[in-house]
């Protein structure tokens, strides 16, 4: 047990012998390393929330392309029915009424 815990105070006490030139270099290498960790963290979670965001209006703006084409089909079809009094320009008014 003496030499196990004679291992630890070794490596410390010869870290103690690191004279003041080595050891603000070393310190100012880690604190520069865990600001960069720490700003790539937050830059992966804000564009991950930014993908999440424009992966929202994406579909948003796909259901509306999607209302738009039935508005349209729906005003074609009422159109021609008016114009022509053909039944046959009143089934995609009936399949939007449906949906």
């Amino acid at each position: 047990m003496g030499d196990a815990e004679s291992k630890p105070r070794a490596f410390w006490s010869s870290l103690r012998l690191l004279s003041p030139r080595l050891w603000v270099p070393l310190l100012a290498v880690l604190a520069a390393t865990v600001a960069v960790a720490g700003l790539s963290e937050w830059s992966a979670r804000r564009a991950l929330a930014s993908g999440n965001r424009v992966a929202d209006v994406l579909h948003r703006m796909d259901a509306l392309a999607d209302l738009r084409s039935l508005v349209v089909d729906v005003e074609t079809a009422q159109r021609g029915y008016l114009l022509t009094r053909d039944p046959i320009y009143l089934q995609p008014f009936a399949r939007a009424v449906r949906m």
